[in-house]
């Protein structure tokens, strides 16, 4: 019997390693501030659903900050567009005190003139953003119908 050769070489050959970013050249240019942008970029989005804010007239926050039972107010809170106030969206936020023994609470007006009132320690995250892009929803097929 005779023994098989491999065409591998020893040692074996690694690819080039990545080139660490230069702050002195131009960063548009680099090959790995590219593949990091789009990287970041596809994360944020990931991140951050679209919610229908254009119907909102005004958003009213109740929580503790330091407990766990108030994460879904503050994602909520985070959810919101930028420019939100500048569209008229008026956002309260009363952050109660760190000894507060109170159940965070979301209060959520809309242009038609209902209110919901929602409890965050049982939707959590994802029941409020159902909650309020079902009404969203619903008065945005209002709005296309009428436009229509």
């Amino acid at each position: 019997m005779t023994a098989q050769r491999c065409n591998t070489s020893y040692p074996p050959k690694f690819p080039p390693a990545t080139p660490i970013p230069s702050h002195h050249g131009n960063p548009t240019t680099s090959s790995w501030d590219k593949q990091t942008a789009k990287r970041r970029h596809r994360h944020e989005d990931a991140r951050s659903p679209i919610m229908i804010t254009k119907y909102m007239t005004e958003i009213t926050s109740r929580f503790n900050p330091f407990t766990m039972q108030a994460r879904p107010a503050r994602l909520f809170l985070s959810f919101l567009p930028p420019n939100a106030r500048q569209s008229g969206l008026t956002i309260n936020t009363v952050l109660l005190p760190k000894t507060s023994k109170e159940a965070p609470s979301l209060f959520v007006k809309f242009k038609d003139g209902k209110e919901m009132t929602l409890d965050c320690e049982k939707l959590g995250i994802k029941g409020l953003l159902e909650e309020v892009d079902r009404h969203s929803r619903g008065l945005q097929k209002q709005a296309d119908m009428t436009d229509s």
